[in-house]
């Protein structure tokens, strides 16, 4: 074919243009061809020419059309100045870029150009811009940059390749480019705009994109976006949400230099006030990277006072100057040469002695703040000792914790490190490179040296040195201490420097700290343990916060002990500071009146509650016994912070039963402690294993960094959380206390001397039960008050209680329920309470009864969900509100099937816990919107199936309640969901709250209880069936301790109670199978009990927590362990956490079935990311799911990220996906279903 004209190619190329116009969908080149009937070559010329011009762009294999054409400006009419001032910086932006930049300098070469003809300019001019035009060619960035300016002016989004520095393989994101900006800094330009990862505002470089694509996905600039705003706390282009103010001292010599130029639009400057002829400079910076190279050009002639990172990063880049160019020259004793942290490369080291002096100056500190005085007064009386003396005491020990890091195990782990210690003379078996761990070695030279050196007596040192030796989590045991004896050679060292080197350092903090002569432990095991616990703790504690490099830095200077402690103590004072410990909250003696507390008076309840118990003697174990919605929260509330006042208390944890719970508590308390507290800052943290995920809802998005109440950062990982002056979290937090699991000692630690509140505690199952009980006793060992609230207590529940804290043999009184229990140590002539033998005495006191509430009940036999439905349908002919609640998800999702076939849309919801958590919040929402207390619109109309979800967490109210058999309690308090709030509109058939329970299948002598009997015992589901025969209606809260009395009964005790109507044949048919279920259920509870007895922690006064077995139980919930080697707080069916994927048309992966983030599983998540991966988890039961083969694993680099180990994720499309024989369907309407394929 011959070579066509201008004229017709660029008819063609309109034709190409006009079709590709027509198909916003996009067309293939191929489909362009055979329309236009042009060759695939020539078609493809034209789209690449017309793509150059900016009219199209190719995604994958299909061309679309940009809304603009080439953009061309309009001509602009400028000044010579105005000209000038273009010039230069159209100059300086190419001059200073270290790669060639064809748009600027072809920008460049016109403005020169133009001043030349215009101005009358030298030819200087344009012979300055030539010469830049003459760099080599750089055809790659030209085409990024060309990419970026097209997405920019055309609005489209850009799909970007990119790698951050020092990242080893970039990521792909979609990019909206809302400002371009240069900077000077490596003069590059910055694109500024949203990133789908991490779904924020970033700053990306041009120069670190590797590859780039326009799409046809169009974005709107937002209107809150600052533009240029965005930049003016930045000091060159990293952007911060969060601002910090930069603080500055300038010498004489530079001050005039400094105050010519405006560095930063906030910035101020004044007379310096400390030093004369100075001058401070200040400005609020959003990123201290940036500024960091501008401070250190002044060199010696600027000093960075604030804040203090940046002065420490400078502090310590002087430093090493320092020793770089001006060597110590004093001799660096051997003991020095051995680290305690250190670089992988051995380039820098901090000594082990500083690192053992700091960390005495963290626990001096912690002595002080984390202890209250009654703590401190107990820990001396308990040793003997003087509190002087008990303090110096345990400040030398947390020194002496990591002198077992002096010994080739430890020191062999640096090479270049090792190599230099091996010219000293120190040896290195090779049998030290995998030794005993450095904690053991701790022990083993602690406990010699601790009697030959100061006397102290030999179970004292063999004990206490196993606590110092325990900082990392667990005990060292006698036969690894044994083993120790046996082949020290290889891990202690062979050679005489080793064990010179640990008696100097231990002298040297000896000589400093003074820890007393001939220390003896307590004769009595609960002072003992302790004392062993509140060290381990403190110790544990002083470590993190020594090894906290942001404010222990390298120290490669020579010094003494005595002459590195101020440095250390200094730092100390720092790091408790930053970490809430210095000024950690501790009570003034200034108890508040309740009706200042809330806005409200105390009721019955409530003013004798408070009258009863607000002077108790502590610690004091106290049991509330009330109906649902009679103020027991806030009158334990009331009386934990009356507590806290009277003895100078150090904060308070509330204990809930689920998560959900724990977030609504964790509301209320925030209240409080606002209104108690408005002026004062108070660590408040949230402690379960989803806290991060919810946190920024509950403290209100938006809010402002003065709020008084919230979280101090350092305090919550989960470890740490019940450090903190005040939280709130699962009572599975507090029950790792009694656990043989790592740092458990740290959780008594944490709740020392404190009040704890355990609400909603109704019958714990046998392992739980046993672990409640174990932590109750070590709670009253550590000097923590404890309130236990509950609406439901069995008898039996509430007597092992009050033996737990310590009232062994004594009768107990029966008193009318509602009802308050008191034990507290045994006063002098009391008159009113049983003295127990062993110091408490125990009173219990009959509450006002509040007024009666009658609960219609009844007996459905409509157990089909089909029949059900029909049902629900008639009984809401009038219209109300029904609840239906299900014991298994599986159940619920069959019934709502059926409701929302019955039901139109708009009257009906399903509700569960076995979907996204994402999902599951948005449906907490629209229940508390239609049924809570603040519910404005509540429906006409309306079925809400769910399962034990609103059993307890959530204030809602029903007119009508169909509910699956379950324990008598729970009933009980499902039927608190009844009538709840006051409401002038209900149905005149529902005037009467009602209560429905699904008749259980067999017949009454044989009950056959399906899948209820997996979930709840079945000689209580029996005894409860039995309890509620023939009643028509419930007299709360008279009934209510009669019915849980006589439904938690032993079989031995009142078998014929709840038999007394029956005879003959069937009552000995009831009999039978009533002794069958309940032998099954004392081999379930002895099964439960064993399990309990090897996982728990020894008994605070039977035996010595250092002395006693132990397993170091793994307390992660996302650990791949068998449940044998983890710590258990309930015993439950094994679970797996799936991560759904949903497969877009794309070939995308997104959280959402319509979209939403976008995964990719090669890459790491970021940190924002991997929040809202975890809002889309979902937790699961299944066996079949569960011990599945067929469930892949997430990439390494995932499971290395906090709440993703352990996940497994699933592919979805279009709503489906298969897993071995499992069909899974996942839908917000039903959650997760989980269907098996038939053969």
């Amino acid at each position: 074919m011959g070579k066509v004209d201008e004229a017709t190619k660029r008819q063609r190329m309109e034709a190409v243009w006009s079709l590709v116009r027509r198909s916003p969908g996009g067309i293939l080149e191929r489909e362009i061809a055979d329309t236009l009937n042009l060759p695939r070559r020539t078609v493809n010329n034209y789209l690449r020419e017309l793509e150059l011009e900016g009219r199209v762009y190719k995604e994958g294999r299909l061309w679309r059309p940009l809304p603009w054409e080439e953009t061309r400006l309009r001509p602009v009419d400028l000044t010579p100045e105005e000209a000038i001032a273009l010039y230069l910086g159209a100059r300086l932006l190419s001059k200073q870029m270290d790669r060639r930049n064809e748009p600027a300098e072809s920008a460049l070469l016109k403005l020169a150009n133009a001043l030349r003809n215009d101005a009358g300019l030298g030819e200087g001019i344009v012979q300055a811009a030539r010469i830049l035009a003459r760099r080599p060619e750089d055809t790659r960035r030209r085409s990024l940059f060309r990419e970026v300016v097209r997405g920019y002016i055309y609005r489209r989004k850009v799909r970007l390749l990119y790698k951050p520095l020092n990242w080893r393989r970039p990521f792909e994101t979609t990019f909206a480019t809302y400002l371009l900006e240069p900077s000077l800094i490596g003069s590059a330009i910055y694109l500024i705009g949203h990133s789908s990862r991490p779904n924020a505002l970033r700053a990306y470089k041009l120069e670190r994109i590797q590859e780039i694509a326009l799409t046809a996905e169009p974005y709107d600039i937002p209107s809150d976006f600052a533009g240029l705003d965005a930049l003016r706390h930045a000091w060159n282009i990293m952007l911060g949400e969060e601002t910090v103010e930069v603080v500055l001292r300038f010498s004489p010599r530079v001050r005039e230099r400094v105050q010519e130029t405006i560095w930063h639009p906030s910035q101020t400057l004044e007379e310096d006030p400390e030093r004369e002829g100075w001058l401070r400079w200040r400005a609020h910076i959003a990123h201290l990277q940036d500024i960091l190279p501008w401070i250190r050009s002044w060199g010696a002639d600027v000093e960075a006072l604030a804040p203090p990172e940046l002065a420490r990063a400078l502090r310590e880049e002087a430093r090493r100057l320092m020793h770089l160019y001006f060597p110590d020259p004093r001799p660096r004793p051997p003991h020095l040469h051995l680290w305690a942290k250190a670089h992988r490369d051995g380039s820098a080291y901090h000594p082990l002695l500083y690192h053992l002096l700091d960390v005495a100056a963290c626990a001096e500190g912690l002595w002080e703040h984390a202890f209250t005085s009654e703590a401190r007064a107990q820990l001396a009386r308990d040793l003997n000792l003087s509190e002087e003396e008990a303090r110096r005491a345990f400040v030398f020990l947390a020194a002496a914790h990591d002198i077992g890091k002096a010994s080739p195990a430890f020191q062999t782990k640096v090479a270049a490190l090792r190599e230099a210690l091996r010219a000293l003379d120190y040896d290195f078996p090779e049998a030290a490179e995998n030794g005993m761990p450095h904690g053991v070695v701790s022990a083993w030279v602690l406990r010699t040296w601790l009697q030959e050196n100061l006397g102290w007596h030999k179970r004292a040192a063999h004990r206490l040195a196993r606590v110092a030796g325990a900082h990392h989590g667990i005990w060292p045991t006698s036969e690894q201490i044994t083993a120790l004896d046996a082949q020290r050679l290889a891990d202690v060292g062979r050679k005489p420097p080793w064990a010179e080197s640990r008696s100097a350092l231990l002298d040297a903090l000896a000589q400093v700290f003074h820890p007393p002569q001939g220390l003896r432990l307590p004769s009595d095991l609960a002072a003992q343990n302790r004392v062993l616990a509140l060290l381990a703790g403190l110790i544990t504690v002083a470590d993190w916060l020594g090894s906290m490099e942001d404010f222990f830095p390298y120290e490669d200077r020579v010094f003494a002990a005595g002459e590195y402690l101020p440095i250390a103590r200094q730092q100390a004072q720092q790091a408790l500071k930053a970490t809430g410990w210095l000024h950690a909250w501790r009570a003034q003696g200034e108890p508040l009146p309740f009706e200042q507390a809330f806005p409200f008076s105390p009721n019955a309840i409530q003013a004798e509650g408070i009258r009863l118990a607000q002077d108790a003697r502590h610690p004091a174990l106290l049991i509330v016994e009330a109906p649902t919605g009679q103020g027991k929260t806030e009158l334990a509330l009331y009386l934990a912070d009356a507590w806290l006042q009277e003895r100078r208390g150090r904060g308070l944890y509330i204990a809930m039963p689920t998560q959900a719970t724990s977030n609504a508590m964790y509301t209320r308390l925030r209240g409080f402690l606002q209104r108690r507290y408005p002026e004062q800052h108070l660590p408040l943290v949230l402690a379960h294993s989803r806290a991060d995920d919810v946190l920024p809802r509950l403290r209100g998005m938006g809010e402002g960094d003065d709020d008084a109440v919230s979280a101090t950062l350092w305090f919550l990982p989960r470890k740490r959380a019940l450090l903190a002056s005040f939280g709130v979290g699962t009572v599975d937090q507090a029950l790792m206390g009694a656990l043989q699991a790592r740092h458990h000692y740290l959780r008594l630690f944490g709740l020392a001397h404190k009040v704890v509140i355990f609400d909603e505690v109704h019958a714990y199952d046998t392992y739980m039960e046993h672990l409640f009980l174990r932590l109750l006793t070590w709670l009253r060992a550590v000097g923590t008050s404890v309130i236990v609230l509950s609406a439901t207590l069995p008898r039996a529940t509430r007597e092992k209680m009050i033996r737990a804290w310590g009232a062994q043999g004594l009768p107990m009184p029966e008193v009318p329920y509602p009802r308050l229990t008191l034990v507290t140590p045994r006063m002098k002539g009391g008159a009113e309470s049983v003295a127990a033998p062993v110091g408490v005495e125990v009173g219990t006191h009959a509450l006002p009864a509040p007024s009666e509430r009658i609960v219609a009940l009844g007996w459905l036999d409509a157990t089909a969900p089909e029949d059900l439905a029909t049902w629900l349908d008639e009984q809401l002919e009038g219209g109300g509100c029904a609840v239906v609640i299900c014991n298994t998800v599986n159940r619920a999702q069959e019934v709502y099937e059926a409701v929302r076939r019955r039901f139109p849309a708009g009257e009906h919801l399903l509700f569960h816990a076995r979907m996204p958590f994402a999902w599951r919040e948005k449906k907490e929402k629209q229940v508390m919107a239609l049924f809570g207390k603040e519910a404005e619109k509540r429906p006409h109309r309306f079925v809400l199936v769910a399962t034990q979800v609103v059993e307890q967490s959530l204030d809602l109210d029903f007119d009508l309640m169909v509910s699956e058999l379950a324990p008598i309690d729970l009933l009980i308090q499902r039927a608190g969901r009844l009538h709840r709030h006051r409401c002038e509109h209900r149905p005149t058939s529902l005037e009467t709250p009602q209560l429905w329970v699904l008749h259980p299948g067999g017949m009454l002598a044989d009950l056959e209880f399906g899948a209820n009997g997996h979930i709840y015992a079945p000689y209580i589901l029996w005894r409860t069936y039995l309890a509620l025969h023939g009643r028509r209606a419930l007299h709360l809260p008279k009934d209510t301790d009669r019915l849980i009395q006589a439904v938690y009964t032993n079989w031995q005790e009142g078998g014929d109670a709840l038999l007394q109507d029956f005879d003959g044949v069937l009552r000995r048919s009831l009999e039978n199978g009533l002794q069958r279920a309940w032998e099954h259920l004392q081999r379930d509870r002895m099964t439960a009990a064993s399990q309990a007895g090897i996982r728990m922690i020894v008994d605070v006064s039977q035996d010595t927590i250092t002395d006693a077995s132990q397993q170091a139980l793994d307390d992660d919930e996302e650990a791949l362990k068998h449940p044998d080697l983890k710590a258990l707080t309930r015993l439950i069916a094994p679970n797996v956490t799936l991560l759904p994927l949903h497969l877009q048309p794309d070939g995308r992966l997104t959280l959402e079935p319509n979209g939403g983030l976008e995964v990719n599983l090669q890459e790491r998540p970021s940190r924002a990311e991997s929040r809202e991966i975890r809002r889309f988890l979902v937790q699961v039961q299944h066996r079949g799911l569960v011990w599945s083969p067929n469930l892949p694993t997430l990439p390494l680099a995932w499971q290395r990220v906090a709440g993703l180990r352990g996940v497994r994720p699933v592919l979805f499309e279009q709503g489906q996906a298969q897993v071995g024989p499992w069909r899974l369907t996942l839908d917000e309407a039903f959650g997760l279903r989980i269907r098996k394929e038939e053969a």
